[in-house]
């Protein structure tokens, strides 16, 4: 069974709920020297180490389950440091954590599929909504195969569906999501004036 990965970018409108404490209290940003000496000095924020990460809100919603329209996982804090903490290849999220078929949601009170899931990012004023949808009818392919594209929420416009390469199966989540976060320059935009 083929699988299309569709995400979609919007200006964040809704209010959110306070992270568990619990979690920003991992969350501190010291480097390793500094975490060996136990030294107090100051960060270097010029330093590109201190740079190499991003930090979302992250939450899961699911319209079939039975916690909705409350979230599955409450919005909670995740410091992703790219190749490393909290990271892992965009390929791996996806077969891991959205085409798994046996990938049921962690809520005690809903227990589908993930692949009845959204997953939310949200980074400073934009939302990145990621959703898991079968194809109506198979891609004209011998092996399995990831296809992708994105939309514009205000016009609807999709971009062109592209079979995911092995470099971006390899490319790291965090920067994949920073990019969709930042990269309007770089990305593939919607042919409309929106």
């Amino acid at each position: 069974e083929q699988t299309s990965l569709r995400s979609k970018s919007s200006p964040l409108n809704a209010r959110t709920s306070a992270p568990p404490e619990a979690y920003l209290s991992r969350g501190r940003s010291v480097s390793r020297e500094q975490e060996k000496k136990g030294s107090a000095s100051k960060l270097d924020c010029l330093d590109p180490r201190h740079h190499q990460r991003l930090t979302v809100l992250f939450s899961t919603t699911s319209s079939d389950s039975p916690n909705a329209p409350n979230p599955c996982i409450e919005p909670w804090i995740v410091d992703i440091e790219y190749f490393g903490k909290n990271d892992v290849t965009l390929g791996e999220f996806l077969r891991r954590y959205c085409f798994r078929p046996g990938y049921r949601c962690s809520s005690t009170t809903c227990g589908l599929s993930m692949a009845t899931h959204s997953r939310h990012f949200v980074h400073g004023t934009g939302v990145v909504h990621i959703t898991v949808e079968a194809l109506p009818k198979p891609m004209p392919t011998e092996d399995p195969t990831i296809f992708c594209w994105a939309y514009c929420r205000q016009c609807t416009q999709p971009t062109p569906v592209v079979q995911m390469s092995a470099k971006s199966m390899s490319y790291s989540l965090g920067k994949f999501l920073e990019l969709l976060f930042y990269g309007q320059n770089y990305a593939s935009q919607c042919h409309t004036s929106c």
